[in-house]
């Protein structure tokens, strides 16, 4: 009983680390949201100096689950002031600057963690897929709720209207291509309680399209 005491303990007792840098927010489809040095449009990612010091980045890291690591270097544009929005590029093109990553984000969703010095996660964030141009991120006051956002904020706080998710595209029966005859199509989706509007024009569906 002692020793069960002692474990019980220890465990309870273990301090709490607290975070100094978080993913603040980030796009794997852009298509129109903002365009880098060269004019690409590329995916991004942004980290926050959520601390009251400064921050240097130098051997810290961004892991994709099953894909590639970056260990930040020793250079003065990756320390951090507080409340200081950093933003880099995840176009796989290094050679283009020290703001672009060697590494890609998949618009079907994964997971990414930010590594500390001592490469412990730090701050993990994990979405499915994304519509093109709408980013998922964070509140500086809900570290712990995703949000996603159609009005991304590159480089800027959060403060834009946020929704809970995103859903699936929709399945359609039919492959796209030109039909010369009448045919049947079924749109459907996994989620019973979504509505599907659509158009037979080639326009975007609204509220008012039929349902």
């Amino acid at each position: 009983m002692k020793v069960a005491g002692l474990l019980v303990c220890f465990l309870a007792c273990l301090p709490v680390l607290a975070q100094d840098v978080v993913i603040n927010e980030l796009q794997s489809s852009n298509e129109l949201t903002i365009a880098d040095e060269m004019g690409d449009f590329d995916d991004w990612i942004e980290l926050l100096n959520i601390a009251e010091n400064p921050i240097d980045l130098s051997g810290w890291g961004l892991q994709e689950i099953g894909g590639s690591t970056f260990i930040f270097p020793d250079d003065e544009n990756f320390q951090l002031d507080p409340g200081e929005i950093l933003l880099l590029f995840a176009d796989g093109e290094p050679e283009e600057g020290w703001n672009h990553l060697p590494m890609k984000f998949s618009q079907l969703g994964e997971e990414v963690i930010l590594l500390n010095a001592s490469q412990v996660p730090e701050h993990t964030i994990e979405f499915g897929f994304m519509w093109s141009d709408v980013s998922v991120g964070y509140e500086e006051e809900d570290l712990d709720n995703l949000h996603y956002f159609t009005e991304a904020t590159p480089g800027e706080p959060n403060t834009t209207e946020d929704y809970e998710g995103v859903l699936e595209i929709p399945s359609v029966s039919q492959p796209s291509g030109y039909v010369s005859g009448p045919f049947d199509i079924e749109l459907s989706h996994p989620n019973p309680d979504v509505s599907i509007r659509y158009t037979t024009d080639g326009s975007w569906p609204d509220e008012e399209s039929p349902l």
